[in-house]
């Protein structure tokens, strides 16, 4: 049966049921109290500064630096622009070059450690990442935060986000430790320049809270999971798909914990929200699937067939 499940987690994507009165009162919460209280682990901190700082960098250049072309930045900005549609267009290839010759421009009219290099770079890992090449988006990525943490104060979300995306990264790799360590250091640049947007913070928590799930940490993959939903209440409690995301996952856990009941409930509140959200209807069938599953451990067979068919 857990071959299902785990079935059903490939194609889903990201506290016991709460409450109307229990949601109400968690939107109501002080938002600076939150920010200032965010458990955040930070004893990563010196050792990611420590593997950044060794990053070499990449600074070669091959345009013709004669060409008048080649000091414009406006010019760079247009072609990074155009990488990253191209990019959302599938066109990797040229996406890629577009990005390289932006990236050559910058060093030749900045120098290699600036900003506008760093976002060259993430272009890089975030291209490498979508074609599955998650080795190489590692790489982009810590030269781009590399450069910001060199150059840049660290209070700064691109350097977040760049965390972010290399605990990403370190997930489709299935290096669970490494997404844990740069998501809570994700955490920690949030913490020195808190805003009011807690979309970092809710997907940051949500990849450490199922990175603990999938190496057995259940008790520590519940604890996340709840946090990355205290968040979304606050952030934005109408995304009924992501409350549908949190749910499935704390229902995963909850199954792998031997408890099914918790995980019924879960599911179910899964579907109701999906239902009235007008939600994937693939997704819907998939969570049914799941349910069926939860029906069978519990040896109500029939409706677990239903379910099935």
């Amino acid at each position: 049966m857990k071959q299902i499940i785990l079935f059903v987690l490939t194609f889903l994507v990201s506290t016991s049921i709460q409450s109307q009165s229990e949601i109400d009162a968690q939107k109501n919460l002080n938002i600076d109290s939150l920010i200032t209280h965010l458990d955040i682990d930070t004893s990563g901190w010196h050792n990611i500064q420590a593997e950044i700082n060794a990053v070499p960098p990449m600074d070669t250049v091959t345009l013709d630096q004669s060409l008048d072309i080649a000091k414009d930045t406006a010019y760079a900005s247009k072609l990074l622009n155009e990488s990253i549609g191209l990019m959302n267009m599938h066109n990797y290839d040229l996406a890629y070059l577009k990005a390289d010759s932006a990236r050559q421009i910058y060093i030749l009219r900045i120098g290699y450690e600036c900003k506008e290099v760093a976002h060259c770079l993430n272009q890089f890992g975030r291209t490498n990442y979508l074609e599955n090449d998650f080795s190489n988006s590692i790489k982009f990525y810590k030269k781009a935060l590399a450069i910001m943490l060199k150059k840049y104060t660290v209070a700064n979300s691109y350097a977040g986000n760049l965390c972010y995306n290399i605990g990403l990264s370190y997930f489709q790799l299935e290096q669970y430790d490494s997404t844990i360590l740069y998501n809570r250091n994700a955490l920690f640049i949030k913490t020195i320049k808190p805003d009011n947007d807690f979309s970092a913070v809710i997907a940051s928590y949500f990849e450490i809270g199922k990175s603990y799930m999938n190496i057995g940490n259940l008790n520590s993959a519940i604890e996340y999971l709840q946090k990355s939903l205290q968040y979304q209440l606050i952030q934005d409690p109408h995304d009924s798909l992501k409350f549908v995301e949190i749910f499935l996952y704390i229902a995963h856990v909850h199954y792998f914990k031997g408890e099914f009941n918790k995980a019924e409930k879960y599911i179910l509140k899964s579907l109701e929200i999906n239902h009235k959200a007008n939600g994937n209807q693939l997704n819907s069938a998939l969570l049914y699937t799941f349910l069926g599953g939860i029906y069978e451990e519990y040896g109500n067979y029939n409706k677990s067939i239903e379910l099935h068919l």
